[in-house]
């Protein structure tokens, strides 16, 4: 909000920070593995850029999106809502690590 992101989009991608690290946190607990989670937020001119790097199971938002879009609706609301409003999402996994950049306009 301290630089001028609307309190709408603040609001979500906080829901979204929070779901892929409960996500992330959940796998990690049932494999009884370490979590190592980086994540960053910045603003790129007027948009917001969330990145994460995780050493977690491999987990693409895009296709978590794309296969459950006739969920319930309420189910992982935050990842959807960013999934549907993102002006870009990449995501990649290299040497068994998730990459994730989300672009907020």
């Amino acid at each position: 909000m301290d630089h001028r992101v609307d309190e709408r989009s603040a609001k979500l991608m906080t829901l979204f920070v929070e779901e892929m690290a409960t996500n992330i946190v959940a796998s990690a607990q049932r494999k009884k593995k370490p979590v190592r989670v980086d994540f960053r937020l910045y603003m790129d001119g007027t948009r917001i850029c969330f990145s994460m790097m995780d050493l977690g199971d491999y987990f693409d938002p895009t296709l978590f999106y794309e296969r459950h879009a006739d969920d319930d609706p309420t189910s992982n609301i935050g990842i959807r809502m960013v999934m549907n409003m993102a002006e870009e999402v990449r995501y990649y996994s290299t040497f068994g690590s998730n990459n994730l950049v989300v672009y907020l306009n």
